[in-house]
C-alpha cells in the first residue's frame, strides 16, 4: 500500500506535465518516463513480493518446527530492502524526468533501503518485514508533511 501511495502522490502531475509538452520531447518524454523507467518500479515491486513469499513461507516452516527466532537469510533481506531500493530508484527518475523536481528525501530514500539490508539479515523474517513497513510509514508521512510545508496540496490540487 505504500508503494502504491508513493507512487499515486505524483502521478496525475507527471500527467499534466506531459500533457503540457508537445512534439517530439512529449513523445520522448513518454518513452522514457513511462516505459523506460517503469521497468525498475515493476522490478522493484516483483523483488520485493518474493522477499515477502520467502519471509512468510519461512514462517510457516519455522511454525511446525519451533524455530522462528531464527535470523533472516541474506536472500530474502536483499529481495525485501534491495527491491524497495529499486522501486524507490525508479520512482525517483520518473519523477526527475516527467515532473522535473526530486526532493532530496526521494534521492536518499532508495540509498537507506540499502542500508537497511545488515539489520533486516540479523533480525527474525517478521521483524524484518515490520522493519521494511515502518520505513516505508516513515517515508510516506514524510512526503506528505514535506508536501504539506512546500504548500503545494498534493497532485489532487486544482491547475
Amino acid at each position: 500500500m505504500c508503494l502504491y501511495r508513493l507512487y499515486s502522490e505524483h502521478a496525475a502531475t507527471a500527467g499534466r506535465a506531459l500533457r503540457t509538452e508537445s512534439g517530439l520531447r512529449r513523445g520522448h518524454l513518454a518513452a522514457n518516463a513511462y516505459s523506460v523507467v517503469h521497468f525498475p518500479l515493476i522490478a522493484g515491486t516483483i523483488y520485493l513480493a518474493l522477499g515477502v513469499e520467502q519471509v512468510l513461507a519461512r514462517l510457516a516452516h519455522d511454525q511446525a518446527h519451533h524455530t522462528a527466532e531464527l535470523r533472516l537469510d541474506w536472500t530474502p533481506a536483499v529481495a525485501l530492502f534491495g527491491g524497495t531500493a529499486l522501486y524507490l530508484a525508479g520512482r525517483a527518475t520518473f519523477l526527475s524526468l516527467s515532473v522535473r523536481s526530486v526532493t532530496p528525501g526521494q534521492l536518499l530514500a532508495p540509498g537507506a533501503a540499502v542500508l537497511l539490508i545488515p539489520a533486516g539479515r540479523f533480525l527474525p523474517g517478521l521483524a524484518a518485514l515490520g522493519l521494511l513497513t515502518a520505513f516505508l510509514v516513515v517515508l510516506v508521512s514524510y512526503e506528505a508533511v514535506s508536501r504539506r510545508r512546500r504548500g503545494s496540496g498534493g497532485p489532487n490540487e486544482s491547475a
